[in-house]
C-alpha cells in the first residue's frame, strides 16, 4: 500500500519494452539470407545447404528450458520468447507448409536438439551478457567444433569478416557487401522489427574463451522478430501524460527499433520527438558518466528533460538514469518521484534505487522480485498506471 501512495505522486516511469509495452510474443517475419530478403513464408525457398544451416543456427543455440509447447497447431511459449521464436521459424523452415502439433516429440526443432543434445560432450555455452549483446554456443560436430553465435544484429555483423552465398557457399565480405547488410539492419529497425544476426564458425580446438570463440564469424542471417505492441498500452500513456507522468523507455534493442515502438506507443510523438529525445546507452554513460564512472549531474541535467528513449542500454545505464532523475534540481523541473521496471538479476539495484520498482512477475527472476516494492503479476504497463491510480485515491 506504501509504494502505491507513492505512485501516486510519480513523475517518472521508466518502463522496459519487451513484455511490458509490447506483448512479447515473438514471431519471426523477415529473413535476410544469402544475399537475399524472404518474408517466412518464402524462407522456405531457401536453398537446401543454406536452410539447413540457417535452422542449425536458430536451434543449437538457444537454452534448453526455451521450447514450444501446447496441443494443436497453436504454440505455447515457454522459457525465452526470443528463441521461441527462432524455433517456430525453425519449424516452419524445417517441415514447410506442414500442419505442426506442438504436443508432439515430431517437431523439426527437437530433431535438432536430439543429435545435438544438452549434455553432449565438448559442448559450452558462453552465455548472454547485456555487455556483448550476444550469446554463443559450442557443440562438437564430427572431428571439429562449431561455435555458434546470435545477438544484436550490427554488433554481430561487425565479429563477421564472412557470410553465405545464395548457393550455401562461403565467401569473404566486401566493403559493399557490409553496407548494403547495415542497410537491411536500418530498414527492419524502421519497420520495428527487433533484429539479430546469427553467425557461425568452424574451429579444430574447442575454445574456451568467449572473446577468442566470437571472431572471424560467417554471417548465416540477419533474422527480423515482430513484437507487436499490447492494445491497451496507448490508451494507457495518454493516460499518463495526461496526469503529468512522463514515459520513458529503456531497452536493449536498436534505437531505430526502439524509437519505432515508442512512436506506436505513444511515447514519442510531434511534441516529445525532438532532437535528443533517443539517445543510445553507450552514448548516455559517455556524457554523464565522469572520469571515475560517477555521474556527472550537471551533464545529465542537460539530457533528461528531453530524453524519451534509450535503446542498446545496460542495467548500469537504467540505475543511473533512476539516480540522475531523482539528484536533479533543474529549475522549472518537480523533484522527479520515479518509478522503475525490471525483470533481470541486474535490475535489482536500479529497482532498489527507484522510488518504487516494479517487477515482472512472470518474465522476472527472484532477485528481482526480492529488490522490488511491487511485482507486477501479469507484466503488463497498464497494470502500473492502475497502480498510479490506487495511489492517487488511496485516502478517497
Amino acid at each position: 500500500l506504501s509504494a502505491c501512495e507513492t505512485m501516486g505522486s510519480a513523475t517518472t516511469i521508466c518502463s522496459d519494452k519487451t513484455g511490458t509495452l509490447t506483448t512479447s510474443r515473438m514471431s519471426v517475419v523477415k529473413v535476410y539470407c544469402g544475399g537475399t530478403e524472404y518474408s517466412i513464408s518464402d524462407a522456405a525457398k531457401l536453398p537446401e545447404k543454406l536452410r539447413k544451416e540457417l535452422i542449425q543456427s536458430a536451434v543449437i543455440n538457444t537454452m534448453a528450458k526455451t521450447n514450444l509447447q501446447g496441443v494443436g497447431e497453436t504454440p505455447v511459449y515457454t522459457g525465452n520468447d526470443t528463441e521461441c521464436g527462432l524455433l517456430a521459424m525453425a519449424n516452419a523452415l524445417g517441415a514447410p507448409g506442414k500442419k505442426m502439433d506442438y504436443g508432439s516429440e515430431d517437431q523439426p526443432y527437437k530433431a535438432i536438439r536430439r543429435q545435438f543434445p544438452e549434455d553432449q560432450a565438448g559442448r559450452k555455452q558462453f552465455t548472454f551478457s547485456s555487455e556483448r549483446k550476444r550469446m554463443s554456443t559450442r557443440v562438437k560436430d564430427g572431428s571439429s567444433y562449431r561455435i555458434y553465435t546470435k545477438g544484436a544484429a550490427e554488433m554481430v555483423m561487425e565479429l563477421c569478416n564472412k557470410r553465405y552465398t545464395p548457393t550455401g557457399e562461403i565467401e569473404t565480405m566486401t566493403n559493399t557487401q557490409k553496407a548494403e547488410i547495415n542497410k537491411v539492419i536500418e530498414r527492419f529497425a524502421d519497420e520495428a522489427l527487433r533484429t539479430l544476426c546469427l553467425a557461425v564458425r568452424t574451429t579444430s580446438d574447442a575454445v574456451e574463451d568467449v572473446n577468442e570463440a566470437e571472431k572471424d564469424l560467417i554471417m548465416v542471417a540477419l533474422i527480423g522478430i515482430e513484437d507487436p505492441v499490447r492494445d491497451e498500452v496507448p490508451a494507457a500513456i495518454e493516460d499518463c501524460k495526461k496526469a503529468g507522468i512522463v514515459v520513458r523507455m529503456v531497452t536493449g534493442d536498436n534505437m531505430k527499433t526502439a524509437a519505432a515502438i515508442a512512436k506506436k506507443c505513444g511515447i514519442l510523438d510531434s511534441v516529445s520527438d525532438v532532437p535528443g529525445a533517443v539517445i543510445d546507452g553507450k552514448t548516455f554513460r559517455e556524457k554523464v558518466s565522469g572520469p571515475d564512472g560517477k555521474l556527472n549531474q550537471v551533464e545529465f541535467d542537460k539530457i533528461w528533460p528531453q530524453l524519451r528513449v534509450m535503446g542498446r542500454s545496460t542495467p548500469l545505464d537504467k540505475h543511473m538514469l533512476v539516480s540522475g532523475l531523482q539528484a536533479s534540481t533543474v529549475k522549472g523541473q518537480d523533484r522527479q518521484t520515479v518509478a522503475v521496471t525490471g525483470d533481470g538479476t541486474n535490475d535489482a539495484p536500479a529497482l532498489k534505487k527507484a522510488d518504487v520498482g516494479f517487477a515482472m512477475g512472470l518474465q522476472g527472476t527472484d532477485v528481482a522480485k526480492n529488490a522490488s516494492d511491487v511485482i507486477i503479476m501479469d507484466d503488463n504497463f497498464v497494470s502500473i498506471v492502475k497502480a498510479v491510480m490506487w495511489g492517487r485515491c488511496v485516502y478517497d
